[in-house]
């Protein structure tokens, strides 16, 4: 149940607009890799889409 809430809630932050990991972990209260996990996750699904571009 905790991996739906986690997957709901930045479904719900990402929605808002664009974000990096580090801001989506932020608002999510856990570590950026387990939110690579959670988009990765939503992408397969086809829930959203990700954005690859370079640092800057």
């Amino acid at each position: 149940m905790a991996a739906f809430h986690a997957r709901a809630k930045a479904e719900a932050a990402v929605a808002e607009g664009e974000m990096d990991v580090a801001a989506l972990a932020a608002a999510l209260g856990i570590d950026e890799d387990s939110a690579r996990y959670v988009l990765e996750r939503l992408a397969a699904t086809g829930r959203v889409t990700l954005v690859a571009r370079p640092r800057t």
